[in-house]
């Protein structure tokens, strides 16, 4: 049986413990490490710069991802003088189209934001140097409990420190890590969010341990 996560294994164990018998593999949804250390050192130049320490999103944008849920509360933080640029990267499913594109019209989030429907996966190094912070908001529910997104491997190729939910299978891997910082509401993201952006030294160290982790589920692969 092969799952996503070593928690995912587990729960299904102790929901079905006829399964005890078999022989579980955990495959995580890792990146191809090869080709982004070749793309990285291509040094592929990109027209993107911001003024203040760049949130980055990469992948699909959808409700269920919740980085749409996310969008009002950016622009309540930059109404109140917190300094960022958010950049997502990703095709926007079309039934939440109207309501993501209303929100980065939003005062704030427009003077503050960019984004892009897709980049080409050679350019993703490029992006993720010139972030700050890592974002992965999904929704908690069982799909999402039972596997890490390949974007938090992204994020941690690139040493950055990720702000995520507690979805079971990326909370076990970030905490484990020590290479980001859970939020389950706006205040314990508001409180995370002003610690990333105001320590410089808390977002290398966690980004540096994200990405030494990188390389050792490799190199024990």
């Amino acid at each position: 049986i092969i799952t996503l996560s070593d928690w995912f294994s587990q729960d299904l164990l102790n929901r079905f413990p006829d399964l005890q018998s078999k022989k579980f593999v955990t495959h995580p949804n890792l990146l191809d490490l090869s080709s982004f250390q070749k793309f990285e050192d291509d040094k592929i130049e990109i027209d993107f710069t911001a003024k203040y320490p760049t949130l980055i999103y990469f992948g699909v944008v959808a409700k269920r991802r919740g980085i749409i849920e996310l969008l009002p509360w950016l622009e309540k933080l930059l109404e109140e003088g917190f300094l960022f640029h958010l950049l997502i990267i990703g095709p926007v499913d079309k039934a939440d189209k109207n309501q993501f594109f209303n929100f980065l019209k939003l005062p704030k989030l427009s003077d503050n934001s960019t984004y892009l429907k897709w980049v080409d996966i050679s350019k993703l190094p490029s992006y993720l140097k010139k972030s700050a912070i890592g974002l992965a908001p999904f929704e908690v529910n069982p799909q999402h409990d039972s596997g890490v997104a390949n974007k938090l491997y992204q994020y941690m190729f690139g040493a950055l420190p990720i702000l995520a939910t507690a979805c079971k299978s990326q909370k076990e891997l970030i905490e484990n890590s020590n290479c980001g910082l859970i939020y389950s509401d706006y205040e314990s993201f508001k409180r995370h969010l002003s610690n990333l952006l105001n320590n410089e030294k808390t977002r290398i160290f966690l980004g540096e341990n994200g990405k030494n982790k990188l390389h050792q589920l490799y190199k024990n692969k």
